[in-house]
């Protein structure tokens, strides 16, 4: 695995892992139990396992506080927000 740098992209890095790796990032994804997500991550659950981008249904989480800020974090990391602060 490569590192990282301070101009490494994520959105680029997902489609090449889609297109090239996905069999071994589905794999890693789930060692360390994190759900591959967006579209390239839809995808490559469904190429890995066979099962259609339609049923890969979520379970409900009930709302809690904790609950929320973990939505809100997978939220930035997968749609790759980008917040810039001028102090």
């Amino acid at each position: 695995m490569k590192r990282y740098q301070l101009r490494t992209a994520s959105g680029p890095l997902r489609s090449h892992l889609f297109r090239y790796h996905a069999e071994q990032w589905v794999q890693k994804c789930q060692e360390a139990n994190v759900e591959p997500r967006g579209k390239e991550g839809e995808a490559a659950l469904a190429q890995v396992t066979g099962r259609s981008v339609d049923h890969q249904a979520v379970a409900q989480v009930p709302f809690t506080q904790e609950n929320f800020l973990d939505a809100i974090v997978k939220f930035i990391i997968a749609t790759d927000q980008v917040f810039f602060s001028s102090f």
